[in-house]
């Protein structure tokens, strides 16, 4: 791991934490919490690879669990969201090497996906209202159902057209980041029931499904808005360090 890796690895160890801290709901169930985590997993783990995934995915989510008095939890999410970084950093780089990945038609099907499931978790599971911890303020919040069409439609439509823009390949990000949001998904599972019961395992399951949908419909966009950005810091670095090493 070079210098620059290494900064980045602060970076967005400190993004991820920040990220996990600034949105909670609580779940009395399993006293953990509902956060938006997932977001700033996945953004790191496209825009700079499995390494930084895991590293800060696992460290940053961590550190968010001590820090906010979910220390119980702490353990167990250094694994998982550590294991859920680096899984959705290496499928996005490998996968979307291939060609196929690129092509519109996917970026469509990609779009159209996102948007249905943000609709069908989002009307299903969080229509209604809810106690929202945002810093040291709690409140109330209600989200009628077809509130959630609305939110599915509109990131649909920006997923698609970022996409086509900037030329990524989403398909291969989306089946990255599911593949990543599902190995949370069941590690958070099988730790609650090992140290609460199933059934308290199971009340927290839609709230862990609503954070990797919520993860995949922001992170997505804005790792393809980002992506052009951040290869063209690279390559201006690269740039900068071959010059230094030429001969005067």
């Amino acid at each position: 791991m070079d210098k620059v890796e290494l900064a980045y690895t602060a970076v967005f160890t400190a993004l991820v934490c920040i990220t996990t801290m600034m949105l909670q709901v609580y779940i009395p169930e399993t006293k953990g919490y509902f956060n938006i985590g997932e977001v700033m997993i996945y953004i790191t783990a496209i825009l700079l690879g499995p390494r930084v995934g895991m590293l800060a995915g696992g460290i940053g989510s961590a550190l968010a669990d001590v820090l906010t008095g979910y220390t119980i939890f702490a353990p167990a999410t250094l694994v998982i969201k550590g294991c859920e970084g680096f899984l959705t950093g290496l499928l996005s780089q490998k996968l979307g090497r291939r060609r196929g990945f690129k092509r519109p038609y996917l970026t469509l099907i990609a779009g159209a996906l996102i948007g249905v499931l943000i609709w069908v978790v989002g009307a299903n599971l969080y229509a209604g209202t809810a106690e929202v911890t945002l810093g040291y303020t709690i409140y109330t919040l209600r989200s009628p159902s077809h509130s959630w069409v609305i939110a599915g439609i509109a990131a649909a439509l920006l997923t698609v057209s970022i996409g086509l823009l900037v030329g990524t390949p989403i398909g291969a990000y989306l089946i990255a980041t599911l593949i990543g949001g599902s190995i949370m998904v069941s590690g958070y599972f099988l730790y609650e029931s090992l140290l609460m019961g199933v059934p308290a395992a199971l009340a927290e399951l839609p709230f862990n499904i609503g954070q990797v949908i919520v993860g995949i419909s922001v992170s997505i966009p804005l790792s393809n808005a980002l992506l052009k950005a951040l290869r063209e810091s690279l390559r201006i670095h690269a740039g900068s360090e071959s010059s230094r090493s030429k001969p005067v």
